[in-house]
């Protein structure tokens, strides 16, 4: 039942549209848009799967953690570029684990509301329209 949930091309698309972006604004702009990307990302994957709001939300999470564990292993390896030391990572560890349960709550979050978009522009084509 879950490998019937689990619908990987828009998981694709939103992960590479939330990283993508992020090292745009990153490193042009230098902001971190990562949190709003995620919630936008999980928005379009949401859209694409529809259904109801537990299979945007199933695959707004897996979306999420692929994308979470990529920013992870970027933020990582930008930190030991910069030559700190193993010992900062273990103590960042714990930063960087609330950061990915966050990212994946977000993108969760952007799933259901994309789910709960589509079904509510679904409704109105479906509802005959009132001419006066």
């Amino acid at each position: 039942m879950v490998k019937e949930m689990i619908q990987w091309r828009p998981i694709i698309i939103g992960t590479a549209i939330a990283v993508i972006l992020y090292f745009v604004s990153y490193f042009i702009a230098g902001v971190n848009l990562m949190f709003p990307l995620l919630m936008l990302g999980g928005l379009l994957v949401g859209y694409m799967v529809g259904g109801d709001t537990k299979n945007g939300a199933f695959n707004g999470t897996l979306m999420g953690l692929v994308t979470g564990v990529i920013n992870v292993i970027l933020l990582i390896a930008m930190i030991m570029i910069q030559g700190a030391s193993t010992t900062l990572l273990v103590a960042l560890a714990v930063t960087l684990i609330i950061y990915l349960i966050m990212q994946i709550i977000l993108a969760a979050a952007g799933g259901v509301f994309g789910s709960l978009v589509r079904a509510e522009s679904e409704l109105e084509r479906s509802s005959p329209e009132e001419s006066e």
